[in-house]
């Protein structure tokens, strides 16, 4: 992990193998950044932390493909003056838009439901913005929550 700067608008960041494993590693960096960051919701603390297990498994299982070679960086922010806090997930494994995955039908009865699908769900409705970019840099994933209480 690198050193944490607990400063508004500068970025602390973690580096991680695409380790399911690691996954509680990434929950307790979001909520320590968040708390660094003076937000006391622990509802929106939540969200961001369950927003970014969803993104972080997906990144782990369908970009590396569950291979233990990759690595994730995880990027967190706090605006103050938007009351904004970001998250950036980088990676170099194959490019996925989150965009393109239709929602699912959250209306059929559960033995119609398509597998899967449901965490990009998730993460749609718990975060305000999401911008997803892919260069030759890699994948990057950038998730907005709007905070009420800082």
């Amino acid at each position: 992990m690198e050193k944490q700067n607990k400063q508004t608008d500068s970025w602390v960041s973690l580096n991680i193998e695409s380790d399911l494993k690691h996954l509680e590693t990434v929950s307790n960096f979001v909520e320590k950044c968040m708390i660094d960051f003076s937000v006391k919701n622990p509802k929106a603390i939540f969200e961001v932390q369950l927003a970014v297990d969803e993104a972080i498994t997906n990144i782990i299982e369908h970009a590396y493909s569950g291979k233990k070679t990759g690595e994730i960086t995880v990027k967190c922010r706090m605006d103050n003056s938007k009351k904004e806090f970001t998250i950036k997930l980088k990676d170099k494994g194959k490019p996925f838009d989150p965009k393109n995955v239709l929602a699912p039908d959250t209306n059929a009865a559960l033995d119609e439901r398509k597998v899967g699908g449901l965490g990009i769900f998730f993460i749609k409705t718990l975060m305000q913005n999401i911008k997803y970019d892919f260069s030759e840099k890699g994948n990057e994933l950038t998730l907005t929550k709007k905070i009420a209480e800082v």
